[in-house]
């Protein structure tokens, strides 16, 4: 069995994050993804401390795909450098998984 994952992405704002779903979607990459906002993040960019208010997506796909959604989400996103972090699912709802799974490999 394929072996779901979710990536943790941020951005700018709403608009940029259903760009990135919908986007990620018609090519076949991802079972689907959520959307949380606002969300409040603090960090370090070029040596002075950002507050900054932004949209995460939580994309769920299946290990063989994170490569082409980063590359995706790279080449398609607004920010010099941003947040694309895989989590490994360890467990869940076995239907949830199924269907996730099988949405992504069936494209």
């Amino acid at each position: 069995m394929k072996e779901l994952i979710v990536i943790m992405c941020t951005t700018k704002n709403i608009e940029e994050a259903r760009e990135i779903s919908k986007g990620l979607l018609r090519e076949g990459l991802i079972a689907c993804a959520s959307i949380v906002q606002p969300v409040e993040s603090w960090f370090v960019w070029q040596d002075k401390i950002e507050e900054v208010q932004e949209v995460q997506l939580f994309i769920k796909t299946i290990r063989e795909k994170y490569l082409a959604c980063e590359a995706w989400i790279v080449q398609n996103h607004s920010y010099e450098v941003p947040e694309i972090i895989s989590l490994t699912v360890e467990k869940g709802y076995g239907p949830y998984l199924n269907w996730a799974i099988e949405s992504v490999e069936s494209t």
